[in-house]
């Protein structure tokens, strides 16, 4: 009789649940990832712009109309860099919770598994005894028999 683990379908609904929260994560990673680049290239976009605007300063290019677009344009970017910061910050939030609940749920799992080992081998252990039960009334059954003889 081969050894059946009763909890077995339980040990493959958590590892199942593992794994559709480690791919859960990974979404949140990629999302997290998407925002961090985001946020590198409004930074650098605002950079860029300032530069550009120092040089044209120094240049003698003051037009008040483009000054005030300019300002406006800035003030967008720092209002999309904000929104970006706030995203990210709830991003990484995210993932923090989701990283728990995979470490919770990878602990369930393993807990899971050292039982399927514990009743592993206490099964052995009982069918090891049972042989060497067999084996002896066997051997006890042949001496009786040859004794008879």
């Amino acid at each position: 009789m081969p050894f059946e683990y009763r909890l077995e379908s339980l040990l493959a609904l958590r590892a199942s649940l593992e794994d559709k929260t480690l791919n859960e994560l990974a979404i949140l990673n990629g999302a997290l990832e998407r925002a961090r680049a985001t946020l590198r290239e409004l930074r650098s976009t605002k950079v860029r712009f300032v530069r550009r605007q120092s040089e044209d300063r120094k240049v003698g290019r003051v037009d008040p109309e483009k000054i005030l677009a300019e300002a406006l344009y800035l003030d967008q970017v720092d209002a999309d860099i904000k929104t970006t910061e706030l995203t990210l910050q709830k991003q990484r939030e995210l993932v923090r919770l989701k990283r728990e609940e995979l470490l919770q749920k990878s602990r369930e799992r393993q807990v899971l598994e050292k039982l399927k080992e514990k009743h592993r081998e206490r099964y052995k252990k009982e069918v090891d005894r049972k042989e060497a039960t067999q084996a002896e009334e066997l051997f006890l059954s042949r001496y009786s028999k040859n004794e008879a003889d």
